[in-house]
């Protein structure tokens, strides 16, 4: 990564602070930020939800304007659920959420071949099971935005 990619992360980076969409935090919760890939988390509040929120369309159109004025940026996109349903039924919602979240950034003209989407249903999750907050947390896209 050269210095000009640096200052551009860093200064993306500084502008979702400042829109509050991402906290820094060292260990797993609602918003990472790891370096020198750029990891989000945006957690879905119910456990049949896959349409993608004002919140997250908002982040995601930021994650455009970076991607179109870095062509060597890709992203990761992994879907998950919690444990509330039966295995297939955790496996779609979580692709559904993933799938939703790439034909976002596709319609705002990010090619397919910059997307790579992963489907993780409730193998991953990063809180308990056994409350509506801790399972909201679980239902989640994981975005990492790479070089």
């Amino acid at each position: 990564m050269n210095k000009l990619q640096n200052i551009r992360i860093l200064s993306f980076i500084t502008l979702l602070f400042m829109l509050g969409l991402m906290s820094c935090k060292s260990q797993k919760g609602n918003y990472i930020h790891v370096m020198p890939h750029v990891n989000y988390e945006f957690s879905f509040e119910k456990a049949e939800t896959v349409e993608l929120s004002p919140r997250l369309t908002e982040f995601l159109d930021y994650v455009v304007v970076e991607m179109q004025n870095n062509k060597d940026y890709y992203l990761m996109i992994t879907g998950h659920s919690d444990n509330t349903a039966d295995s297939e039924t955790n496996l779609k919602r979580a692709i559904g959420r993933a799938n939703n979240v790439a034909e976002y950034v596709k319609k705002k003209g990010i090619s397919a071949d910059r997307l790579k989407i992963f489907n993780k249903g409730a193998s991953e999750p990063i809180a308990s099971q056994n409350d509506e907050n801790s399972l909201a947390l679980n239902r989640r896209v994981e975005i990492k935005m790479t070089f």
